[in-house]
């Protein structure tokens, strides 16, 4: 369940983006708080929404909701720009 909404950062052009802070029990009855490492401008939570947690049973301190933007917004951007470097590298070499 989402306990928190976060404030992340300093407030820009776009909004003042937020991070859930989120717990759940593990299946030996451990209560566990993790504060998610991806926020959104608007919150994509709201307090007490239910969620789904993923986490390897030796690490749950690194759980993550199950969203999309959750799990895979980061890799995505950061293979994004992956890709527009290389390709700018590419260009800029055959131009030489």
């Amino acid at each position: 369940m989402v306990i928190e909404l976060v404030k992340q950062g300093s407030r820009d052009q776009y909004g003042q983006a937020y991070a859930p802070r989120f717990e759940f029990q593990t299946p030996d009855g451990e209560r566990r708080e993790v504060l998610s490492d991806t926020g959104s401008s608007p919150a994509g939570f709201s307090v007490g929404d239910r969620v789904t947690v993923l986490y390897k049973p030796d690490d749950p301190s690194n759980a993550k909701i199950d969203t999309f933007g959750q799990l895979w917004l980061f890799p995505v951007i950061v293979g994004v720009i992956a890709v527009i470097a290389i390709v700018v590298g590419i260009t800029h070499m055959q131009n030489k």
